[in-house]
């Protein structure tokens, strides 16, 4: 069957896919990205310590592709039309959820049942198929900051923050569980729109568990960084409108970057809060994204 931007095929036979390999490489959380550990040692002389890394630039990608053979398969093809390739699978999985939704509720679940590849790629007119290695984002472990905790710093946090967290009540750590339970799944998925909404989740345990009316989310805002209620309303506002759009409204399922790192600076803000960590960076970049004055 043929449409304009896609083709769906069924049949009975081998299935070709394919992918990358990177010796040594450890998956991130997030799916699709990748690290190559910074190799090292670390050198203690008297009462200091330091790491010495070991630089390896020099690494080599390799292609794996094997056929999985006497398959009844469904195939689907869909051109997308966005850049990056992390982009193209989230618009990719998008664009073939309505049909795959209706292929599952009329034949029933076992025909899309399994995965058995999934890639970017580039089509040809006479119809074979050269796939694409841009599907995963590998970092080398070298470019990062490296960022060193003391054992007193573990000290202090485990005495002043952590044991204190844990005698709360049942019921408030129940609260502070669930809320980080969607944080960390924010951090792992490649869907932009997904994490947009898992990382709203947060908001209303932390701030509206009993309430759908988002003022307690600006008075804490408020409380906590500065400013009026009322100087918080845009800024809060336009998360709210966003959250309402994708879940209720008509228009496409997307979400930006920025809006995601926006809405992730409030959350973090609000579980730093939960947690008793101060963090001054942080107030300054809200009120910022809230066009408030640090005197306000």
């Amino acid at each position: 069957m043929f449409w304009p931007n896609l083709v769906m095929r069924t049949g009975h036979g081998g299935v070709r896919r394919g992918g990358i390999r990177l010796d040594d490489v450890l998956p991130l959380r997030r799916e699709g990205h990748w690290l190559l550990p910074q190799p090292g040692a670390t050198v203690i002389e008297g009462q200091t310590m330091r790491f010495e890394p070991t630089e390896t630039k020099n690494y080599q990608f390799k292609a794996w592709q094997e056929e999985v053979e006497g398959l009844f398969f469904v195939e689907f093809v869909l051109h997308t039309t966005t850049d990056k390739p992390d982009r193209r699978l989230e618009e990719g999985r998008g664009g073939l959820a309505r049909i795959k939704t209706f292929v599952e509720l009329k034949f029933g679940p076992r025909v899309l049942g399994a995965l058995v590849t999934e890639g970017l790629g580039e089509v040809f007119p006479d119809g074979h198929f050269n796939r694409s290695l841009q599907s995963d984002a590998v970092g080398n472990e070298w470019q990062m900051d490296l960022t060193a905790v003391t054992q007193d710093e573990l000290k202090v946090w485990a005495e002043t923050m952590l044991g204190p967290h844990q005698e709360r009540l049942e019921e408030e750590q129940q609260r502070v569980r669930l809320a980080c339970d969607w944080y960390w799944r924010s951090t792992q998925t490649s869907d932009l729109v997904t994490e947009y909404l898992e990382l709203w989740f947060v908001v209303e345990v932390i701030a509206m568990p009993d309430t759908t009316n988002v003022r307690p989310v600006r008075e804490r805002l408020a409380e906590v960084f500065g400013g009026s209620e009322g100087e918080w309303k845009d800024f809060v506002g336009k998360h709210v409108s966003r959250r309402s759009k994708l879940v209720h409204g008509n228009a496409k399922r997307e979400v930006e970057e920025p809006d995601v790192e926006s809405l992730r600076d409030l959350v973090q803000a609000l579980l730093e809060h939960e947690f008793g960590i101060a963090n001054a960076q942080r107030g300054d970049s809200l009120r910022h994204r809230a066009g408030i004055s640090a005197g306000s």
